[in-house]
């Protein structure tokens, strides 16, 4: 949003790798999915080799994966956009000075500052 989609860092890449580990977590090891059925199918392995399913679950389970991926990019998306000043505001900062505490992330966004919130004990 901040750089348009051919500027992709690899720091997005990375949160998609996570994102897609998370949803395969809880597809596969939490069942945490009606349609792949609420039981873990990571454990499921043959002296280590590939999971002893099916191809039918195993696509099941990526149409799952790809589902909670993408309904969670379009949820976050949907913040950004609605949210989209202060998001420029944040990224205008963050080129500026790099880092910032929690406090001065409250400061521009607006929000109420936190009495010693941001110092170390």
């Amino acid at each position: 949003l901040i750089y348009g989609a051919d500027n992709v860092t690899s720091g997005a890449s990375s949160d998609f790798d996570q994102a897609t580990q998370i949803a395969m977590n809880m597809v596969e090891r939490w069942g945490m999915s009606d349609r792949a059925g609420f039981v873990s199918h990571r454990n499921l392995t043959a002296k280590g080799h590939e999971a002893a399913i099916s191809h039918h679950t195993r696509g099941i389970i990526d149409a799952e994966v790809r589902r909670m991926t993408d309904q969670a990019y379009a949820n976050a998306k949907k913040l950004l956009v609605e949210h989209e000043e202060e998001l420029h505001a944040l990224a205008r900062e963050l080129m500026d000075k790099e880092t910032l505490d929690g406090n001065e992330i409250r400061r521009i966004l607006k929000a109420p500052i936190q009495p010693d919130a941001d110092k170390t004990k």
